[in-house]
């Protein structure tokens, strides 16, 4: 600004959540600044202007069993934030791959506990 004007840089849209927007900038000094929304020339001129809404918000973590995010859907030429809510998900329970053979093993070898005892009671004798 050093002149009295101000220095428009170039400024790029990085994401947002559900109460910030987030930008990238390069800068070659640091001074003050002020954030501005500059409109474009046919705008200006009272034509609608089309323009691209940021991306939604990765879903927030898990706060009472439920999830938000911000969309943005454009309306009369601007992007409107609605929050969205969903259910977390549930997290699927994944058994190890060795877990049915080793109740497999544990089964068969109650059954031949359970059989040698038997045969053994029937011969006159546990010992």
């Amino acid at each position: 600004m050093g002149n009295g004007n101000w220095k428009e840089l170039d400024v790029n849209y990085v994401g947002a959540d559900a109460t910030k927007y987030y930008y990238e900038v390069n800068l070659d000094s640091l001074s003050l600044f002020a954030l501005g929304i500059k409109k474009p020339a046919e705008e200006e001129e009272g034509e609608k202007v089309v323009q691209e809404c940021p991306p939604p918000t990765e879903w927030s973590e898990c706060e009472n069993d439920k999830q938000t995010r911000t969309v943005y859907k454009l309306v009369d030429g601007k992007c409107v934030p609605k929050v969205e809510t969903r259910e977390c998900p549930k997290a699927e329970t994944v058994w190890p791959s060795w877990l049915p053979k080793l109740v497999i093993a544990f089964v068969l070898l109650i059954l031949i506990a359970v059989a040698y005892y038997l045969f053994r009671l029937r011969s006159g004798g546990i010992w």
